[in-house]
């Protein structure tokens, strides 16, 4: 911070000297946050106006609000989980997915199932199915594909978005090299240069060095 009060601004990019692109990230931080609120209320959204067609009370949304919060924090976490793993092996990450998808499954079916039985007073289930089937009801079909869609869709994004950089980068090199080469054009172009190539052209001649003077003209 300079005697004005301003951050310089290579910090406005860079944080700290660690090579991180603050702006850039940034920009991550705010497309994850905006598709995470909209993914989870199109879910909602969904689910209610199922429970409309189907006749159930109004007051049933308050269920699936507290599910789609709970799912919301959950892959939330997912997504710190997956930064961690992804700069390793494929296979880890194939393992990391499947694990991690299945443990916020097996954190989100029980929450789900306890906001189902305390709205509806449906704790007998509990003695008819036992804790485990009560809990962990629909697991597979319902929270665990659920979870597994939900890190296809991140990390399909996150490798289409490296496709994107690397595109980005491919083009800049590219455009760096032409502007190399057009500024090697103008300087061969320079009268000094031109001056100083003929001059020792003909120095090479007088002296009889035929072959490097055609080496050069060539």
């Amino acid at each position: 911070m300079n005697r004005f009060g301003a951050m310089p601004a290579a910090l406005g990019k860079k944080q700290f000297g660690l090579g991180i692109d603050f702006e850039r990230f940034q920009n991550r931080h705010i497309q994850f946050w905006s598709l995470q609120l909209l993914g989870w209320f199109g879910w909602f959204t969904l689910y209610a106006l199922r429970d409309v067609y189907w006749g159930a009370p109004i007051e049933r949304n308050l269920i699936l609000l507290v599910d789609a919060m709970a799912g919301f924090i959950l892959t939330a976490m997912l997504r710190f989980f997956y930064i961690a793993i992804w700069e390793r092996p494929v296979f880890i990450r194939i393992i990391g997915i499947l694990g991690g998808s299945m443990v916020m499954a097996l954190i989100w079916q029980p929450i789900k199932n306890q906001a189902q039985f305390s709205f509806y007073d449906e704790y007998k289930l509990l003695d008819e199915y036992g804790y485990l089937g009560a809990y962990f009801g629909g697991f597979i079909h319902l929270s665990y594909t659920l979870m597994l869609g939900w890190s296809g869709l991140y990390f399909g994004l996150k490798f289409y978005r490296q496709f994107l950089e690397e595109q980005k980068k491919s083009v800049r090199a590219e455009s760096m090299a032409h502007e190399a080469q057009l500024r090697m054009l103008r300087y061969q172009l320079n009268p000094h240069f031109l001056f100083n190539t003929l001059n020792a052209i003909s120095t090479l001649i007088l002296s009889k060095d035929t072959m490097t003077a055609n080496e050069m003209v060539s």
